[in-house]
């Protein structure tokens, strides 16, 4: 995507805003962990929304709570299937100037208060992107009360485009070329989200996925990662179960993603 001046794309914008800075030559390492943060910050401009991205580290990881807990979705459900980026282009390579800005999504995560922990550690790497701190929620389920925390993003360009990457109008999907898109990082989230110890292998629920999507990713655990996996039945979908001597194999490469709460979905013999 071409874009020659962002101010030419928001013609109405601040100019005032963004502080000039080309005295410092400091280098700087392009990563999340050098972004301040935004909580408790004023609304962002048009500008700056669109000068947010998602460094590769923290995409690999967000990739990971996507295909399991994690949802991306627009402030107003009439956005849901609406397209927010188009392939016909204006001359600053654009279709509608304002709408990449109104039409876009943000990044949610759901945890129990017993993953108190994961939650604010998710919760600090989105802290750039988040405008406010995790909230206390409680849900109702057959009667009895269940508490947990919920974490959101700022609604942003580049979460909008990994939505268009990992959803079909209202629905997950996992894409066709998800080997791209995962590393052992990944492989890691998606274990603290959705998986569950089984007879000292791993089962990950990922029952919101369809036959072939599973069988995709598991093409893909294999000949990236060379772990072995089989699909079971789960009452009405499948999912997928990793296999003991895979999983022995994986977790030294996940292990520093893993926090100690969490390690209880590994075989001891493996910590």
């Amino acid at each position: 995507m071409h874009i020659d001046n962002l101010y030419d794309i928001f013609p109405r914008a601040n100019r005032h805003v963004i502080k000039v800075n080309d005295t410092c030559k400091e280098l700087v390492l392009y990563s999340n962990y050098n972004m301040e943060s935004s909580i408790n910050k004023p609304d962002l401009t048009d500008i700056l929304r669109y000068m947010y991205n998602i460094p590769n580290d923290l995409y690999y990881i967000l990739v990971g709570i996507l295909l399991s807990d994690g949802t991306l979705a627009y402030a107003s459900n009439k956005n849901m299937n609406a397209t927010n980026i188009s392939t016909r282009k204006d001359r600053n390579g654009l279709k509608a100037k304002n709408n990449i800005l109104q039409n876009n999504c943000r990044f949610r995560l759901k945890q129990s208060i017993d993953h108190a922990e994961y939650l604010l550690f998710v919760g600090n790497l989105l802290a750039p992107y988040s405008p406010s701190y995790p909230k206390n929620i409680t849900s109702t389920f057959k009667g009895k009360k269940f508490y947990g925390l919920n974490i959101y993003t700022r609604a942003l360009p580049c979460f909008s485009i990994i939505r268009q990457k990992f959803y079909v109008g209202r629905v997950k999907t996992i894409p066709n070329d998800i080997y791209d898109h995962i590393n052992y990082a990944s492989i890691a989230h998606i274990i603290i989200g959705d998986g569950a110890y089984t007879n000292k292998g791993i089962t990950l629920n990922l029952q919101c996925f369809t036959v072939p999507e599973l069988i995709l990713l598991m093409n893909v655990f294999y000949i990236k990662f060379d772990i072995k996996c089989s699909l079971h039945k789960s009452r009405d979908a499948h999912v997928i179960y990793i296999k003991v001597d895979s999983v022995r194999k994986l977790y030294p490469h996940i292990k520093k993603y893993i926090l100690p709460n969490m390690r209880y979905k590994f075989d001891l013999n493996f910590n």
